[in-house]
């Protein structure tokens, strides 16, 4: 049977044609990927509109066939689709396979939930909330989609904030669901960056870490003030929610450690999303006007940006600001160290030599005469 997705060294090389185009149709990079293909972004955003309109050409015609009962054929028609496409044609993040079993995996929830009647009066929300996250997780561990998995995640923390609430819309308890909300999703995001400490295969598990690393921070602040928004908009005289900044400050200077020790860059965009969460959450601490404070701490900004690019000029730990070169040269040395992992002793423990020394006196081990041929 045709594999249902790449090696994680296959995926490794992969991964190294997508960042260098001009290295797809190289020997070492076509072999290395096996028969498994891949896009360009561009490519991929285009293939995944296709897929939409496909998908709901699909439904359409599943309608016209089955009336009512269309959730379940259609969602099994769409996985089918991308499942051949994966096995037979070997594509692998092209968008349009990706696409394709969301929907399908979607309608599927969907049609299994319409098929149960397991709504009540409170729980329709709950419950749709709670079997999407579910369908669109799967989905994403099955496709090794980061948006997938962090949509998912964001879906899970809504269901959770509609399950305390259970339909009331008195102002302590949404509070309080809400809060709960924020703490699940720094939890997730503390969590994402533990793990990202550890060394992955996949460099679709490491995307996966990266992207809630990046996002959760934010939907976290974005739970724990939502006190502040009324459907009028965003009230002006709040106070800033000092528990909120603690959190956003360490997390923020968690993740910048985390990125020196990594030389990664997702903790650094967390540890800037976090910034711009904390900057609109002391926006009333220092009472200047709105043009004052873009003016001064945009300039604060340009200048600590200037003197660290200045700085980093010359290679400091590893990290500098200049371009590489030679790209021929980066290539080269990925190509090693992909193939080094790739082979079956890449991980494995390699056996020390023996400590016998190159001549070996008295005519070797046996037999006299230099029997053993060790001179």
């Amino acid at each position: 049977m045709m594999r249902a997705r790449p090696t994680a060294a296959q995926e490794r090389w992969l991964k190294l044609a997508a960042r260098y185009p001009e290295y797809r149709q190289a020997q070492a990079v076509v072999s290395g990927a096996g028969d498994w293909r891949t896009v360009g972004f561009l490519t991929r955003c285009g293939l995944f509109v296709l897929g939409l309109i496909a998908a709901a050409a699909v439904c359409g015609l599943f309608f016209v066939m089955f009336a009512r009962h269309t959730l379940i054929p259609a969602g099994l028609a769409l996985c089918v689709a991308a499942e051949i496409l994966m096995r037979r044609n070997r594509w692998f993040a092209s968008g349009m396979e990706e696409i394709l079993f969301i929907v399908g995996l979607t309608l599927l929830a969907l049609g299994l939930l319409d098929a149960g009647h397991v709504f009540t009066v409170w729980s329709d929300e709950v419950t749709l909330a709670w079997v999407i996250a579910a369908a669109w997780l799967l989905a994403g561990l099955r496709m090794l989609n980061p948006l997938f998995t962090t949509v998912a995640t964001l879906l899970a923390s809504y269901a959770l904030s509609a399950l305390l609430r259970r339909g009331s819309y008195d102002a302590a308890v949404v509070h309080r669901a809400d809060l709960w909300s924020g703490w699940f999703c720094c939890g997730v995001a503390v969590l994402a960056l533990a793990l990202g400490n550890r060394i992955w295969q996949r460099p679709s598990h490491d995307r996966m870490l990266d992207w809630l690393v990046v996002s959760m921070p934010v939907a976290a602040y974005l739970y724990l003030v939502s006190r502040s928004f009324t459907w009028r908009g965003w009230q002006q005289d709040v106070q800033p929610s000092w528990p909120a900044v603690i959190g956003l400050t360490g997390f923020a200077a968690a993740a910048v450690l985390a990125a020196w020790r990594r030389r990664t860059h997702a903790p650094l965009f967390a540890a800037m999303g976090c910034c711009i969460c904390l900057a609109y959450e002391l926006r009333y601490l220092t009472g200047m006007p709105l043009y004052a404070r873009l003016i001064i701490w945009g300039g604060l900004l340009l200048l600590a940006s200037y003197t660290l690019e200045r700085y980093l000029r010359t290679p400091r730990s590893g990290i500098t600001s200049r371009p590489l070169a030679d790209r021929e040269e980066v290539f080269n040395v990925v190509e090693a160290t992909s193939a080094a992992m790739s082979s079956p002793a890449g991980r494995a423990s390699v056996a020390v030599p023996g400590t016998q020394p190159a001549v070996q006196g008295e005519g070797g081990r046996f037999g006299g005469g230099g029997a053993s041929g060790g001179y």
